[in-house]
């Protein structure tokens, strides 16, 4: 295994001194128990009282029959505060053979439990196939640090053989239990059903997947992500694409009929993609709170800044182009990856875009619209590609990971625990990294509960790591995994939103079946719950209504919610 320990080579606020700013919590040695009170989610009386609502739910979670843990959550005691981020690049024993790149917009990541042993595998979307490149692979995480080539006895050899594969998405399409997979690529995009003991079987024929046939082309990309535009409960996909060789809206999206079984919706819900640049950014996400699945694409391209990306808002049974209207004229002109979580605590969804200038950060204000506060949180990411808001220091506020590529190092933001938010920034060494895609994943791969970072890159190097080495303090933290939904038994909960109370607070986190640039991160929302021994409760709200609730919640644990039920790891 090789190492790398990254060095911090900047630690400053956004006006450029060493010390956050005056009304900023305390970041080393202070006792502090609960993260200060912005005024908001605190404020929130559920109506009536053994319910929850806020302006983020699209249904009241309901508390009453949620499943006891056990545990009374409370303050820690003496509290010892989080150290600063620390991640270290590292080349796992079995990753050391892996090979990714060969296309400058083309290499994707997945974190998914392949095998249901309860740890997180890593399959690479390889971005060129041979003789340019390298062929896809899965890699199984073996749970003692190291990762084991299983690409052929999964199958997945035999089927993307050959094929150029530029992302993945995760989800359990057909409801059984196992995780699936769908895979952008030329000819065409590719489904791969899961039977949950490591092996895939190609399931694009028969249910209807795969979208029109696709070429490589230079400055070409294809990102897939699925969603529930209609709130029915059933995995939907969008597949965004500069390379269909016929002439189209550079989208197309698929309806899930339940069971595997896809039907194109395309033209009849007036989805689209915008015809300048590439597609690049594409996420699913309920902007609107309304139960409906909206989707975000961000194209790289140097048109007018209108016209490189589109917000499409979802009315159940087509799309609407809200672009304008919520504000999404910035001047980005060179969109990547793109995520959202609620940063400030206002309970509306922020907005974190990266580009190959300088990537920005999407504030909302909590009427549908959204303003630049890149500038003022202190953030400035020069060429930023695969990137997420995780809580690194399990702190309970988001902070920003952002890859680099080129001679820029990675950068990971600390939130300063500020209303409105400001960012410390860490610069973090790695080995050169050639101009071109950097793909990154999340996922707590060692089980140490922290949240570690999986990097592919485009010019054939190894797939690495960024162990999370930060110091937790006392901080605890909590990770929320669906082994079965209700009713129908998906696994993953891809389309579910996580809702975490922790000492008054609540934080929230979409499930994503899709994320960052081309990558899926581990189908689980992972939290900090700061200065707390665990949650007061834990609620997870589909689209279609479906609920559960968990109450006295331990931290620094695995939440497992199983149907109805609910158990820890």
């Amino acid at each position: 295994m090789r190492v790398l320990t990254l060095t911090i080579l900047a630690a400053c606020t956004s006006d450029g001194s060493s010390s956050p700013p005056d009304d900023a919590a305390p970041t080393d040695g202070t006792d502090v128990t609960s993260p200060p009170d912005t005024g908001t989610d605190t404020d929130l009386t559920p109506p009536p009282p053994n319910t929850f609502s806020a302006p983020f739910l699209w249904a009241p979670l309901l508390l009453d029959g949620a499943v006891d843990l056990g545990h009374v959550p409370a303050p820690v005691a003496t509290v010892v505060e989080p150290g600063p981020i620390a991640l270290t690049w590292i080349v796992p024993d079995g990753l050391d053979q892996s090979v990714s790149g060969g296309d400058p917009y083309g290499v994707g990541l997945a974190f998914v439990d392949v095998d249901a042993d309860g740890w997180d595998d890593l399959f690479v979307a390889s971005g060129q196939a041979p003789p340019d490149g390298a062929d896809s692979s899965l890699w199984r995480n073996a749970g003692d640090g190291t990762f084991e080539d299983i690409t052929a006895s999964s199958g997945i050899g035999a089927i993307l053989g050959g094929r150029t594969a530029l992302s993945v998405a995760a989800g359990d399409v057909d409801a059984d239990g196992d995780v699936d997979l769908y895979v952008a690529a030329h000819p065409t995009d590719v489904l791969l059903l899961g039977a949950g003991d490591g092996t895939f079987t190609d399931g694009t024929p028969a249910s209807g997947a795969g979208g029109p046939s696709s070429v490589a082309s230079a400055n070409g990309s294809k990102i897939v992500s699925f969603g529930d535009y209609d709130g029915d409960g059933r995995l939907d996909v969008a597949s965004a694409s500069s390379t269909f060789v016929v002439a189209g809206p550079h989208l197309y999206v698929l309806h899930g009929l339940g069971g595997g079984a896809f039907e194109d919706v395309t033209a009849g819900t007036a989805a689209f993609a915008p015809a300048a640049g590439t597609p690049c950014g594409v996420l699913w996400t309920d902007h609107d709170a309304d139960g409906l699945g909206d989707l975000a694409v961000w194209n790289d391209g140097f048109g007018e800044f209108k016209d490189n990306r589109v917000l499409l808002r979802s009315t159940g049974s087509a799309f609407t182009d809200v672009t304008a209207a919520v504000g999404w004229t910035n001047a980005l002109t060179a969109p990547m990856g793109i995520d959202g979580a609620d940063v400030d605590r206002d309970d509306w969804i922020d907005w974190f875009v990266g580009d190959a200038g300088n990537g920005m950060l999407l504030l909302s204000n909590g009427d549908g619209t959204w303003i630049d506060w890149t500038a003022a949180a202190g953030i400035d990411t020069p060429n930023s590609w695969g990137l997420g808001f995780e809580d690194l220091d399990a702190d309970g506020w988001w902070d920003l990971f952002a890859a680099q590529s080129g001679p820029y190092g990675h950068l990971a933001y600390r939130h300063l625990r500020t209303d409105p938010p400001t960012f410390a920034e860490t610069e973090l060494l790695h080995p050169p990294i050639a101009f071109g895609n950097v793909a990154a994943a999340f996922a707590d791969v060692d089980h140490d509960g922290d949240v570690d970072i999986a990097l592919a890159t485009t010019d054939g190097a190894n797939v690495s790591l960024l162990r999370n080495d930060t110091t937790r303090g006392t901080a605890r933290t909590l990770e929320v995994r669906i082994d079965a939904a209700p009713d129908d038994g998906a696994t993953g909960g891809v389309t579910a939103r996580v809702v975490v109370s922790v000492g008054g607070v609540v934080l929230w986190r979409d499930i994503t079946g899709g994320s960052s640039r081309g990558s899926q991160n581990a189908l689980s929302a992972r939290f900090g719950l700061g200065q707390f021994t665990g949650a007061e409760w834990v609620g997870v709200l589909w689209p279609d209504g479906r609920q559960v609730v968990a109450a006295n919640v331990p931290g620094d644990a695995t939440l497992l919610f199983n149907g109805d039920g609910a158990s820890l790891r």
